[in-house]
């Protein structure tokens, strides 16, 4: 939750500079390795059950 709170302020401010886009976009990627791992990780269990 820290963690989206930082990009979520980060996202927040007039003019981030170059290393807070950075660190937003890193945050987006890293969201989105989550969201595909679980997109993986659930059929797979209820399936195996």
């Amino acid at each position: 939750m820290a963690f989206l709170g930082i990009v979520a302020s980060l996202g927040r401010r007039p003019a981030p500079t170059r290393n807070q886009r950075t660190f937003v976009e890193g945050a987006a990627c890293f969201w989105h390795l989550v969201d595909l791992l679980w997109i993986v990780i659930f059929p797979l269990i209820y399936l195996v059950r």
